[in-house]
């Protein structure tokens, strides 16, 4: 069986709309701080904490202002929201302090046993972790916004690398192993007092992962050379229940960061290849780096709907903006250039995915061929518009093994391969 799905693309008078590239990138690094560990959008401001204090912006970046906590810069480790409004930070010299007006003046809340490099808020529960004590990270929760806290995770977590609160209110934490090397996706749905594997199951290891506005889960994951893996990224409509593979036009390389703006755009930072994004739910991909260095190590992707936002550790303190809002991408449906993507998920059973894109009006053909050369089925063959399209294959009545597919558009021919796994 097999689906076409195309997206057509009316040209207009403004030829040059359509083919428009998204917007170049600026550095915007005030350099009066040093490495960047996090940037986030609250109330019009934009936050950002680094080893040499907390910063805010009022205009999405261009200048920032240092929002100091008393006489000295503090290494702010974590920041976030209450229930309230209030703006928490944690220091590297253990200290909670609070904030009811953005930052501007602070109060000292409770001194932790040790530093917390972890917040998040989720009503009427402050959490918070800490570095690994020997081999395991603690989770704490508060119920009074950090003034007292409770231990509960009961030696779960090795370290936490990232979390949050998904669209049910569940607590998501991905747990990294003593050598970074086994993340694994954790949820509660008892405000931490028991947790649930969503991923350990699965060959890839888990470096990241967000949840989209419509409540999806997307996770990307690590690379590796000696085994030929990808980093992909996976998407969950059903709360980590079960996983989908989206498509990968970039090389061999991690997945380091991801976000998604309120109209469904998916950014996705691979590490020393720059920032891609996808309109269509992961189907195809733009890959955006004009203005970007060569040598981009991109740790972390974050959009307030009006700019994109990207820092690194190679180049830091390197904090970048993109000039063009993100709803801008919208306009470049029309490919510039030929691409067959590689098939996903990929292996498979028993369905896969065939993404290509056609610069301009065609007849297309797409075939599947076993290794011999000997033809399995003849997927599509007739004129095409110019546009994105995606052609699904049913291989259940195919046996395992290594295929090859075949797009001939008028003059251009591709070839990938493909496996089918029972």
């Amino acid at each position: 069986m097999k689906t076409i799905f195309y997206f057509m693309v009316v040209v207009s008078l403004s030829v040059s709309s359509l083919v428009a590239q998204p917007g170049t990138w600026e550095y915007i690094n005030p350099g009066t701080f040093h490495q960047v560990k996090d940037i986030q959008c609250y109330g019009g401001y934009i936050y950002l904490n680094s080893d040499s204090g907390l910063f805010r912006s009022s205009d999405d970046g261009s200048t920032w202002l240092s929002l100091q906590i008393d006489s000295t810069d503090k290494n702010v480790l974590a920041f976030t929201l209450d229930s309230s409004g209030a703006l928490l930070a944690s220091t590297s010299d253990t200290m909670l302090y609070r904030s009811t007006d953005q930052g501007n003046n602070w109060q000292f809340t409770v001194k932790t046993s040790i530093p917390i490099y972890k917040l998040i808020i989720h009503p009427p529960y402050l959490y918070a972790a800490d570095l690994p004590n020997g081999y395991q990270c603690r989770i704490y929760r508060s119920a009074d916004s950090g003034e007292h806290f409770t231990y509960v995770n009961s030696g779960l977590f090795i370290s936490t690398r990232e979390w949050t609160i998904d669209s049910n209110g569940n607590i998501l934490i991905i747990n990294i192993g003593r050598y970074g090397n086994n993340g694994v996706l954790y949820s509660s749905s008892d405000s931490g007092s028991t947790w649930n594997d969503l991923w350990s199951t699965q060959p890839n290891t888990i470096l990241t992962f967000t949840c989209a506005p419509n409540g999806d889960l997307l996770l990307g994951t690590s690379s590796s050379f000696a085994m030929g893996i990808l980093g992909l990224v996976f998407r969950s409509t059903n709360n980590g229940a079960n996983w989908t593979q989206l498509s990968a036009p970039w090389q061999l390389a991690n997945v380091t960061a991801l976000s998604v703006n309120s109209q469904g755009d998916i950014f996705a930072a691979i590490y020393h290849q720059g920032i891609f994004c996808s309109k269509d739910s992961g189907v195809s991909w733009i890959q955006m780096n004009d203005g970007f260095p060569s040598n981009l190590e991109t740790y972390s992707v974050t959009t307030n709907d009006q700019f994109i936002y990207v820092f690194d550790y190679y180049n830091y303190p390197g904090l970048y903006r993109n000039t063009t809002p993100p709803v801008g991408i919208h306009e470049n449906d029309f490919p510039i250039k030929f691409s067959l993507s590689q098939n996903y998920p990929n292996p498979f059973n028993p369905v896969t995915h065939i993404n290509f894109a056609l610069p301009k009006a065609g007849f297309v053909t797409l075939t599947i061929y076993d290794m011999l050369g000997r033809e399995v089925t003849k997927l599509t063959s007739q004129q095409y518009n110019a546009g994105n399209y995606t052609i699904d294959w049913d291989a259940s009545n195919v046996p395992t093994g290594v295929y090859i597919y075949r797009l001939q558009a008028n003059d251009i021919v591709e070839t990938k391969k493909l496996v089918v796994m029972r």
